[in-house]
């Protein structure tokens, strides 16, 4: 081999590795396919309802919860983003089974108009589930943490595109 191919090589070389590193693949690649995801809620407000409904084209709902923090959480309680949540859904023997899908932490944290402090957490319910229940939401401290809130009973959604809102406060 010449010099010269030497250099046309190395630089193709090169200029493949630099393709692969910006993420750039061949057209050739195969694409691949990315986990399903619920659809991103559109607000639609509907008279006479506390929470607007959504239109997300297919069949389902969500439940969010929303953990009010006290004004002195800062100062001694741990990071929002270690606080654990999980979803559990009530036998009628009465004995609670976490649901094994829903659990995490906290997706966000806001604060409202006066000021509050407010942690949110949603989750998609498939069609199927709309209606169903009890459920209740635990709020943990960490992952295997001591508990810290649970929220009332409740159920999912009744129909299609609505949210379940859940409250609890932290103390």
């Amino acid at each position: 081999m010449t010099t010269q191919h030497l250099k046309v090589s190395l630089g193709l070389l090169l200029a493949a590795a630099a393709c692969a590193s910006l993420g750039i693949v061949s057209p050739l690649a195969p694409a691949r396919a990315l986990p399903p995801r619920p659809p991103t809620p559109t607000p639609t407000p509907i008279a006479g309802r506390a929470e607007p409904a959504v239109r997300s084209g297919l069949d389902g709902g969500f439940i969010e919860l929303r953990v009010g923090f006290p004004a002195a959480w800062p100062g001694r309680g741990s990071p929002w983003q270690e606080l654990w949540t999980v979803v559990q859904w009530q036998h009628p023997d009465g004995t609670w089974h976490q649901v094994e899908g829903w659990r995490g932490t906290l997706d966000q944290v806001t604060t409202d108009e006066g000021g509050a402090v407010v942690g949110h957490k949603t989750w998609w319910v498939a069609g199927g589930d709309l209606g169903t229940g009890p459920f209740r939401w635990l709020v943990y401290g960490t992952q295997g943490g001591p508990l810290l809130v649970a929220s009332e009973p409740f159920h999912l959604p009744a129909e299609s595109g609505r949210r379940a809102v859940v409250e609890v406060a932290l103390e």
